[in-house]
């Protein structure tokens, strides 16, 4: 098998696009493109660094007359600089996510938020206090632009951020310096992750408490203001819950600890499908949020969408993850049988 026949498969298997890999190694997609086609060689260089990358032996890679895959020893490599991340590069990961969080923050706040005006205007009208097509006009129009909002920033965020899609990879290094500037900010920014994620889990626990108080007074105007005031106030939570998190996230995804340490990140890998369904989540139950509503025509209840939504993501992203790592794990058995 020659190196252009290994190049692929390898980048198949480790779940890349060219465009992956070629930003993994610091080149082009146009070079990894010729070198799959076996148009061009990578020089020696590259070829210690795929090796790195995949796991596998240089031998491997350059001797076309050894056909299974030679793994190589992690402990020998787990010190050898793959991509290097300076410390300008750090800063702008660091800038970047800083802005960023604002608007998967506010993004998924706006999800939240969308059937409040429809609640409220619905409520007013039951009671008498404005027509009910007008009611559903703004109600509709509102959520309409607050949906719209949120996927606007969801889109325009991710496609901000994927200039980072290596810092995703375990195989990275970090350039002298980097290490002690992030930790410093880690530090630094310690005190207020933890206060911003109490915060914000008290509101969630205590969002339902004026529904609970107006609920026992019959009172059907300020039962419909308590219901839009506790959505409200969980968008707010979920906002400083994501924003805080990504921030303290960013620093962890530098230093690769916890959840991003090069273990953690090579046990996570899936495959393109799961990522598929990972990256739609969002969008799919704003379908089905729209879906219910609109058959159901009970926008005061179908609210209760997005709380359950937030409930079952690491459920869902966790059976997704599952099956996708089992399904890579069989492939990978196969190919070494």
């Amino acid at each position: 098998m020659i190196l252009a026949d290994k190049i692929i498969n390898l980048r198949k298997k480790a779940g890349m696009s060219q465009e992956e890999l070629a930003y993994q190694l610091g080149v082009s997609r146009q070079a990894v493109s010729k070198w799959e086609g076996a148009q061009s060689i990578p020089d020696i260089n590259k070829i210690i660094d795929m090796s790195v990358l995949f796991g596998v032996s240089t031998d491997y890679l350059l001797k076309d007359e050894i056909e299974t895959v030679e793994y190589i020893d992690e402990e020998n490599t787990e010190n050898t600089a793959l991509r290097k991340v300076t410390m300008e590069e750090a800063n702008d990961y660091l800038n970047t996510v800083g802005k960023l969080r604002f608007r998967y923050s506010l993004g998924v706040s706006f999800m939240i938020l969308s059937p409040v005006f429809l609640i409220l205007f619905g409520g007013l009208s039951d009671i008498g206090l404005i027509q009910e097509n007008i009611a559903v006009l703004i109600g509709l129009v509102a959520m309409f632009v607050l949906v719209s909002g949120g996927i606007f920033l969801f889109l325009t965020a991710g496609f901000k951020s994927q200039r980072f899609n290596y810092l995703n990879s375990g195989a990275i290094d970090t350039e002298y310096g980097v290490s002690g500037m992030v930790k410093d900010k880690q530090k630094k920014y310690l005190d207020t992750y933890h206060a911003l994620l109490t915060a914000a889990i008290i509101m969630l626990v205590v969002s339902p408490v004026p529904l609970i108080i107006f609920g026992t007074l019959n009172n059907e105007l300020m039962c419909i203001i308590s219901i839009c005031i506790m959505i409200s106030i969980a968008s707010i939570a979920v906002f400083m819950i994501i924003a805080t998190s990504m921030r303290f996230g960013s620093y962890k995804k530098l230093l690769r600890e916890g959840e991003y340490s090069k273990a953690s990140i090579q046990a996570s890998k899936i495959g393109p499908v799961a990522r598929a369904i990972i990256g739609s989540y969002w969008m799919i139950w704003v379908a089905i949020f729209l879906l219910i509503s609109f058959l159901t025509n009970n926008w005061q209840k179908t609210w209760i969408i997005w709380p359950v939504a937030g409930v079952l993501y690491p459920v869902i992203v966790g059976i997704v993850k599952g099956i996708s790592r089992n399904k890579i794990e069989k492939e990978e058995d196969k190919k070494n049988e």
